[in-house]
């Protein structure tokens, strides 16, 4: 039931996020982490970025209306 449903990828270190689509269940062995994402996930979302070492949230998103469009946004906000 993964294949195809929304994610939302947040990576709270650099203040990005990336909505997506799972197209498989899971990284290959070799690749030796956690979650693996398509190059434009892992760009936009700067999942290689040394602030967060790697460790990103992964929240699932239930759209059956698909009104939750696809791609990056910036989690920045006003404390004041």
């Amino acid at each position: 039931w993964l294949k195809f449903r929304k994610v939302v990828v947040l990576n709270p270190g650099r203040e990005r996020g990336v909505t997506a689509v799972i197209g498989d269940s899971g990284p290959a062995n070799t690749s030796l982490t956690q979650f693996v994402g398509s190059p434009e996930v892992m760009r936009h979302a700067e999942i290689w970025s040394p602030d967060n070492q790697g460790h990103v949230m992964v929240l699932f998103v239930n759209d059956p209306t698909n009104r939750l469009p696809l791609g990056p946004f910036l989690l920045s906000y006003d404390y004041h």
